[in-house]
């Protein structure tokens, strides 16, 4: 892939060598074992692959891991080639250098996942005992059924004691009252939102919206008793170092119940257009001393829309209270529609940005400079999903060095 080598925008204005709107087709994988294409195929019915018969289970919608088949392609500035290829060999091609450059590597991984059958009981690693880090959060999509950590300490000593002994050989099923005793089973309703950072789970039944930091690391524990596929070995021993403990886990579950039960009766109090705030972490790369939302942050918003209606994003995130202040700069934004049909235009009008518009299950890239965007909805009942990383702009120009470190992936999976 040729790169333009001459940078067009300064890079504290815009973080981004491209200016306008990059659509982002979705990279679909299969999974005989416990794939649900109907799943797929409901969430993204303008995929034109997924009208091929196959075992279709996750769409990754937003990846800049290495490799042509762990990354999306797409087109910028008239060139062809994979997020990969832009956000890492791109950005130093285009001019920058480690002392003005934002970020090494891409802040996202989003993916649809939908399964008719059980996925491994896993976890995701610590940095406290494992090289690589994953933040990963869900999003249902349709009702769905996740295993969401281990019911006491006992349960979990009990578990490692089974795995040990081959005790769960003959488990293949979630019904199995052994899997009952040991873990708590959720089920969640679309629109519930929950994270299981060093906890044990699997996606039972049903599709979310997964959404973290660009890392794609699991150490399983369990897989029902079935034949070992290629690149998902069973890991209990690394698994039980990265377990965090029940009560922790518990305490957590509990904090994200209570606030799916506020959101949900935020969406049945708004009236008109509007934008429900889903979720603001601090992400895992914070390297910082001290680093927190004022320095770094991620956000997931939702934003509601009737037909003809439009909502300035502008205006809207600081009536909110998103954009704390202009010195808080967007490093890079994705739009997932949800459910209708949008277009999206630069506001101010300030960019040759010209308006693109996206049907239900596709995706967009969003450059800091267009933060400014005005989102209209071309059909009914329009949903879309604002994901974003914030830094503070002020901090990046004081030492630019020191916040490259603050903004680094520290390792891709």
């Amino acid at each position: 892939m040729s790169i333009n080598k001459t940078a067009p925008f300064d890079i504290f204005k815009t973080g981004c060598p491209f200016a306008h709107y990059v659509k982002v087709p979705a990279l679909l994988k299969e999974n005989p074992v416990w794939g649900n294409p109907g799943g797929l195929k409901e969430c993204l019915p303008f995929a034109a692959a997924l009208k091929k018969e196959r075992a279709w289970a996750e769409a990754w919608l937003l990846s800049a891991l290495s490799g042509k088949k762990e990354s999306n392609r797409v087109k910028i500035n008239g060139q062809a080639g994979t997020i990969s290829d832009f956000f890492t060999q791109g950005f130093f091609s285009a001019g920058f250098t480690t002392a003005n450059f934002p970020y090494a590597s891409f802040p996202f991984l989003v993916k649809i996942i939908s399964a008719e059958k059980p996925l491994s009981i896993h976890v995701h690693p610590s940095e406290k005992n494992f090289p690589r880090t994953k933040s990963e959060y869900f999003l249902a999509l349709e009702p769905s059924q996740i295993i969401t950590g281990f019911v006491s300490d006992k349960s979990k000593n009990r578990f490692m004691r089974l795995l040990k002994s081959g005790g769960l050989n003959k488990v293949t099923e979630p019904e199995h009252q052994l899997i009952k005793d040991l873990f708590i089973i959720d089920t969640l309703n679309p629109g519930d939102i929950l994270t299981v950072a060093n906890t044990p789970h699997a996606l039972l039944k049903g599709t979310l919206f997964e959404f973290g930091n660009s890392n794609n690391v699991s150490l399983r524990a369990f897989d029902w008793d079935r034949p070992t596929a290629p690149g998902r070995d069973i890991n209990p021993k690394e698994f039980g170092k990265n377990v965090a403990s029940p009560k922790a886990s518990i305490e957590m579950m509990n904090r994200f119940r209570t606030e799916n039960s506020l959101r949900a009766l935020a969406r049945q109090g708004l009236k008109g257009p509007g934008i429900i705030p889903l979720l603001y972490w601090a992400p895992l790369d914070a390297k910082y001393p001290g680093a927190g939302f004022q320095e770094v942050a991620n956000s997931l918003h939702e934003l509601r829309i009737g037909n003809g209606e439009a909502i300035d994003l502008g205006q809207s995130m600081k009536a909110l209270g998103s954009v704390s202040e202009e010195t808080r700069g967007l490093i890079i934004g994705y739009y997932f529609v949800m459910g209708g049909w949008a277009k999206f235009s630069a506001s101010d009008g300030s960019l040759p940005a010209k308006s693109v518009t996206r049907r239900q299950g596709e995706g967009l890239l969003c450059p800091p400079a267009l933060e400014k965007t005005k989102i209209t909805a071309l059909a009914d009942d329009t949903v879309v999903l604002l994901l974003e990383r914030r830094v503070d702009l002020k901090r990046l120009q004081k030492s630019p060095t020191e916040f490259r470190n603050l903004t680094t992936i520290k390792s891709k999976g």
